[in-house]
């Protein structure tokens, strides 16, 4: 078991690193910038291409501003995590911890080598570890942000929506069992952890409901777009590469591991491209508009 799911999981991570980045360069970056290829006519907001030329240079500088600005408070918003909780990883969920309940009472993932397994005790809610709840409070304002982006790209096309939504899962996948593992590492008993992954789950829905809302105004949904890419790239480049060097380092069969996470990133990016092209086809499934294709 154990060794399906280091591969399963390196391979997952791949594909979510790869589909962060080109849903944000593909999608939501052109988007953000309005150099989308077909006009939206058949969303029913008849902004044709006249008003999305209009955008000025510096509208769109300022945009751009705010991709960077995405990745930025991405940073601080990790960063605030480790201030609060010094020793809490933001780790895509090792394997051993899954296996192992009673793993080592530190957070911090350590590769097999060095852990020391201490006996935790299960505890109740009460007794948990303050890292617990920053997990489930962070997790709750990310599934919030994810909800929110996902709104908007589906109130702006079909495409955008699916693109968007196939990032978001990729990346969910791994890290909620991530934190999974390290909520049953605080001391949380089995069927606590599972609820309370739920309910910052549900965050997800509100930022559904905001976003839809938000996507109304197409002001306010190109810069919830510019964040998002930044966001998207942030934890592309910084959260899941190094974890996928990680794995490859720590990996019993470098080679295999390695093949795995190739084939993750050209399957991940040929989802995403496919989505890219055929943006037209899957916009006619979800109401047939008229628009001229690339």
């Amino acid at each position: 078991h154990q060794w399906w799911y280091d591969m399963l999981l390196s391979f997952m991570v791949a594909l979510a690193m790869v589909c962060l980045l080109s849903d944000a360069t593909l999608h939501l970056i052109p988007l953000a910038l309005g150099i989308h290829s077909h006009d939206d006519e058949e969303d029913g907001h008849d902004h044709g291409h006249a008003e999305e030329e209009e955008m000025s240079a510096t509208q769109r500088r300022n945009l751009t501003i705010g991709i960077t600005a995405g990745v930025y408070l991405f940073l601080l918003f990790e960063k605030l995590i480790h201030v609060v909780i010094p020793n809490h990883s933001h780790s895509h969920g090792p394997p051993e911890v899954i296996v192992n309940p009673n793993a080592p009472g530190d957070v911090e993932m350590k590769p097999k080598g060095n852990q020391e397994v201490d006996e935790v005790s299960t505890k109740g809610v009460c007794n948990v570890d303050s890292v617990a709840w920053m997990i489930i409070f962070g997790d709750a304002l990310h599934n919030f942000a994810d909800g929110l982006v996902m709104g908007a790209a589906f109130s702006q096309s079909n495409a955008t929506g699916l693109g968007t939504t196939i990032a978001v899962f990729c990346h969910e996948v791994p890290h909620e069992l991530g934190d999974f593992a390290v909520l049953l590492n605080a001391g949380m008993k089995i069927r606590y952890a599972v609820l309370f992954n739920f309910l910052s789950a549900c965050t997800c829905f509100l930022g559904l409901f905001v976003g839809i809302l938000a996507g109304e105004n197409a002001d306010v949904q190109k810069w919830i777009f510019a964040f998002t890419a930044g966001m998207f790239i942030y934890i592309a480049c910084a959260d899941l590469i190094p974890e996928m060097n990680r794995m490859g380092e720590t990996a019993k069969n470098p080679k295999l591991n390695y093949f795995l996470q190739q084939v993750g990133v050209f399957s991940g990016f040929l989802v995403m491209y496919l989505i890219a092209v055929y943006e037209g086809e899957l916009a006619g499934i979800g109401g047939g508009g008229h628009h001229h294709h690339h």
